[in-house]
C-alpha cells in the first residue's frame, strides 16, 4: 500500500486544475460586459422610476435650481458617477467596461411621466439614444427610446 501521489498523478492534477482555471478566467472577462450592462440597466430603469410623480417646474414653468430635487430622476454616463464605490462606504459594484456613443458623458433625466431628456427634465429627446459598453474588443448597446423610455439592450 502506497502513502503518496506518483509524480505523473501530481503532474496530470496539475494540468486539470490549469486548463480549468484558463476556462474560468475567460468566462469572467466576457461576465464583466454582461454585468457592466445589466447594472447601467438598472440604473436607468431606477432613475425613471424616481423621477415619476416628483414636477420639477416651478410655478412658471422653469426647472428648479434646487439640487436636491433637480437630480432625483438623473443619471450621469460617466464611469466615476455610475460607480458605486464612490457614492457609498462600501464597494458595492465597478463598472469595467469603456462607454462611448451619444449617451456617454451626459446626464439624462426623466419628467414626471418617465419621458427621457438630455441634461434637464423640460425638454424630452426625439430620437433614440445609445450608450455603447466596450470590454475586450467586444460591444453591447443600451438603447432608450424617446417619449416611453423604454430601454433595450443590443449585441
Amino acid at each position: 500500500m502506497r502513502n503518496a501521489l506518483t509524480l505523473l498523478e501530481l503532474i496530470f492534477t496539475l494540468l486539470i486544475i490549469g486548463i480549468l482555471i484558463v476556462a474560468g478566467s475567460q468566462n469572467l472577462h466576457t461576465s464583466f460586459l454582461n454585468n457592466d450592462t445589466s447594472f447601467i440597466t438598472s440604473k436607468i430603469i431606477q432613475a425613471q422610476y424616481k423621477a415619476q410623480g416628483i414636477d420639477h417646474r416651478d410655478e412658471n414653468g422653469d426647472e428648479i435650481a434646487n439640487d436636491s430635487i433637480s437630480n432625483i430622476g438623473c443619471i450621469k454616463f460617466t464611469k466615476e458617477a455610475l460607480d458605486d464605490s464612490a457614492n457609498s462606504s462600501k464597494a458595492n459594484y465597478k463598472i469595467h467596461a469603456s462607454l462611448s456613443g451619444e449617451l456617454a458623458n451626459k446626464k439624462l433625466c426623466f419628467d414626471q411621466i418617465g419621458r427621457p431628456s438630455l441634461n434637464d427634465h423640460l425638454h424630452p429627446i426625439k430620437t433614440t439614444k445609445d450608450l455603447i459598453l466596450s470590454y475586450q474588443d467586444r460591444n453591447r448597446t443600451i438603447i432608450i427610446y424617446p417619449q416611453s423610455g423604454y430601454v433595450i439592450i443590443k449585441d
